[in-house]
């Protein structure tokens, strides 16, 4: 099963829209530390909200974070019970990142379920994927953030190599990055 985390103010008195940011942790089964970062997020800001920091009381009274933390469950069932420690898809190798409908079936992208880069039978066709775009059409969120290990990058919408190529950026880009640096620093 998929769990889905809220961290907001429920009692803010604001009446202006929240800003709704959907992170997702743990895609690939091989990368343990976004899901201890997930438990250190949910930790530290629940406990700095409790103690009253301003900082974070500002944060959760202006948005709200919805937090899937274990987007792969099963993909880490298979990496466990076979100790199979660079084994990074689901149980049936299909890699979440490329099981959507964006550039389906595009370059970094594989048919081969023999492939790392497995993209699925479909667009959605698993329902771990399934969860994460109704948590995000449901809630309407403004921002989606999925957390990796192996690299330091942020990779925002239209970072794909094609729009790269051509210049091309959402219109919230720059305010993603800006939210992005706001919560890490």
């Amino acid at each position: 099963p998929l769990f889905l985390v809220r961290l907001t103010d429920q009692k803010r008195v604001s009446t202006k829209p929240r800003l709704k940011v959907l992170i997702s942790y743990g895609e690939h089964a091989r990368e343990f530390l976004p899901i201890e970062s997930f438990f250190k997020l949910v930790r530290d800001w629940s406990s700095a909200f409790a103690a009253g920091d301003p900082k974070t009381r500002f944060l959760l009274e202006n948005s709200e974070l919805l937090l899937i933390g274990l987007a792969n469950p099963d993909g880490r069932r298979r990496l466990e019970r076979d100790k199979s420690y660079c084994w990074r898809g689901m149980a049936n190798n299909v890699d979440l990142n490329r099981n959507t409908d964006w550039n389906w079936g595009g370059t970094g992208s594989s048919g081969n379920i023999k492939s790392e880069e497995y993209r699925g039978k479909a667009p959605f066709s698993e329902p771990e994927t399934r969860f994460v775009r109704d948590v995000a059409v449901e809630n309407g969120v403004d921002a989606y953030m999925s957390m990796h290990t192996g690299a330091r990058f942020i990779f925002v919408p239209f970072s794909d190599t094609a729009s790269k190529q051509s210049r091309r950026r959402h219109e919230t880009t720059d305010d993603q990055l800006r939210l992005a640096a706001h919560m890490w620093a």
